[in-house]
């Protein structure tokens, strides 16, 4: 009796786990053919990267040429960040001399690889970061946006730009009408699209500078795609912890949509590194790349956990005390794209930032995600 009571649950428990399987007789042999798998989450959605190096020689943009030869139709778009700009809205490109005069041969190595969007980054970085009050300075006077737009304007038909992308972080909240009317004035160039790298967040005012500088809704108008820069979580007055997770990305594209923008000009932001938090009040984090980060890893001996949302960490102990890293990897990052399946068609794609020091099995994993190049004019961001 208790062997024949065993016999049936087994068979309920075969029956229940192959429920959506499909038997097929085929002269007297049954096989059991399994359910297709469900399509890519990410598929026919863009994929946009970075380059942070203007120099055709370094060892970045060598990394992301080979690796974006290895995914010929992954890629969609790629920025050169390699301008900054100065409070009279003079252009200046980032590493003279022998570097910076190499964005031809870089953009020409691209096209070979079939990214025809480059776009051309500017920035409004001084010094080792942002410069809101450079940024504010610039955009309050009249004459200084006009000649950024007029230099921008020069640059893109002299090279070829057909994309720009405005990248003015930590602007205070009075910046916001100027910084719109600047992308304005960079939309109406012919042949130019531009998009928006903006600070997440899911108010209009968080109570700091930057996030409130930049006016979804104002920047929208204008006709921008708006690239959210859902990345560094935990870098400010809050714990150690993860660069970014799935429930705060959708938070921040729900603030987005309530504000009007639509699909077709959204993004998503992700990390391609980590930071080494120092101990408590002993300084500010310390950006790596993923080789650094095994490095580092290594050297202490470190074991690596993952937290309940499959961000990798490991801690050490440092002469200035304990140490904590956080970084994102190709697992990590598949998690967090698939947990944000259910968000696929309120944006029009994703930006992964650090992408040439990243976890090697990165760019495979997001081929897996679906990420392809879309059938559009090579003119058409």
């Amino acid at each position: 009796m208790v062997a024949t009571m065993l016999r049936f649950i087994l068979m309920a428990m075969a029956l229940v786990s192959c429920a959506s399987c499909r038997e097929r007789n085929t002269g007297g042999t049954t096989t059991v053919t399994q359910p297709t798998p469900p399509p890519p989450a990410w598929k026919g959605k863009r994929l946009h990267l970075w380059s942070t190096s203007c120099d055709a020689g370094s060892g970045e943009v060598r990394a992301l040429l080979d690796a974006m030869g290895k995914h010929r139709n992954l890629v969609t778009s790629l920025g050169m960040a390699c301008h900054t700009v100065q409070a009279d809205g003079t252009l200046i490109t980032m590493g003279q001399g022998s570097k910076g005069r190499d964005r031809a041969a870089i953009v020409s190595s691209l096209r070979s690889l079939g990214v025809a969007e480059v776009s051309l980054v500017v920035a409004n970085t001084a010094g080792s970061g942002f410069d809101g009050k450079l940024g504010a300075a610039l955009l309050s006077d009249d004459g200084s946006r006009k000649r950024l737009v007029d230099q921008v304007r020069t640059l893109t038909q002299s090279e070829g730009f057909t994309v720009v992308e405005l990248d003015f972080e930590a602007l205070p909240t009075s910046a916001a009408g100027d910084y719109a009317r600047v992308a304005s004035g960079v939309a109406a160039i012919p042949d130019v699209r531009v998009v928006i790298d903006v600070h997440p967040k899911t108010v209009d005012d968080p109570g700091w500078e930057g996030p409130a500088g930049h006016d979804y809704a104002l920047l929208a108008k204008t006709g921008a795609v708006l690239r959210l820069m859902t990345y560094d979580l935990s870098v400010g007055p809050v714990p150690p912890g993860p660069s970014t997770k799935s429930s705060w990305v959708k938070q921040v594209v729900g603030y987005a949509k309530s504000k009007g923008v639509a699909a077709s000009q959204l993004e998503i932001g992700l990390p391609a590194y980590g930071y080494d938090f120092l101990a408590a009040g002993k300084g500010f984090p310390i950006p790596l790349k993923h080789a650094d980060v095994l490095t580092l890893q290594t050297q202490h001996k470190a074991s690596i956990v993952r937290d309940e949302n499959g961000t990798p960490h490991f801690s050490y102990e440092g002469p200035d005390g304990t140490h904590q890293v956080w970084f994102d990897d190709a697992q990590s990052l598949s998690r967090v794209l698939d947990e944000l399946r259910s968000n696929v068609d309120e944006v029009r794609g994703v930006a992964v930032w650090g992408i040439a020091g990243a976890d090697p099995a990165l760019m495979g994993a997001l081929a897996k995600q679906g990420f392809s190049r879309p059938a559009a004019p090579s003119g058409e961001n």
